[in-house]
């Protein structure tokens, strides 16, 4: 009887160790796979940030679109720049007139 125990309890002490060692490959595993999620992670991340980027590049309708306003934006500063300077001109020719208009009128006083 007293041999039976003793080959039960080695018996059992053999499994406790395959027991941790199997704990201790599952642990390791756990970890791999955790490193590996958080690298898919960055990746999808790091990806989603790409195709963002390259949203316009990808679309024709989009690329046209931004090529449409870009061209409108840039008739519109030279528009501006027109009206500006004709605003400057007819500015100068209102306060030269009005010069001489206000030194004809001293005379007639």
């Amino acid at each position: 009887m007293r041999e039976k125990l003793q080959f039960i309890q080695q018996e059992n002490q053999k499994l406790k160790m395959d027991l941790a060692q199997l704990d201790h490959e599952l642990a390791s595993e756990r970890d791999q796979v955790a490193r590996t999620k958080h690298e898919r992670d960055e990746f999808r991340s790091q990806n989603a940030k790409l195709r963002q980027q390259t949203g316009i590049i990808n679309s024709d309708a989009l690329t046209r679109d931004f090529d449409e306003r870009d061209a409108h934006i840039k008739n519109l500063h030279a528009e501006r720049e027109t009206l500006q300077k004709r605003h400057k001109t007819l500015q100068a020719f209102i306060n030269k007139h009005q010069h001489m208009l206000d030194s004809s009128t001293q005379h007639l006083y």
